[in-house]
């Protein structure tokens, strides 16, 4: 959530492009040429065999988009949401 928050003048990338998302905006970085992530840091979720859960970090890896969630019961699982059950849910606030 505090990175976001950085202005993008203050941050410095090495060899890598990507677009710079207003806080709120998806976490993921988008880069150019790939479509943007479904899934956005703080995004509850819930997965058949797990439970409810929130997203703690979603990042490309090799074109796929890769989620980390944290679950309730306290286990953290790494997902390629395009081959995993994960639906997201409404906020609680």
């Amino acid at each position: 959530r505090f990175l976001r928050e950085i202005p993008p003048e203050h941050l410095e990338t090495s060899g890598m492009q990507y677009q710079h998302h207003s806080p709120g905006s998806s976490a993921c970085k988008q880069f150019l040429d790939e479509d943007p992530c479904k899934f956005s840091v703080g995004d509850r979720v819930y997965h058949d065999s797990y439970g409810s859960g929130y997203i703690t970090s979603a990042r490309r890896e090799k074109g796929r988009e890769v989620v980390t969630v944290q679950f309730e019961t306290g286990h953290a699982k790494q997902f390629l949401p395009d081959y995993s059950p994960l639906e997201k849910t409404a906020h609680d606030w």
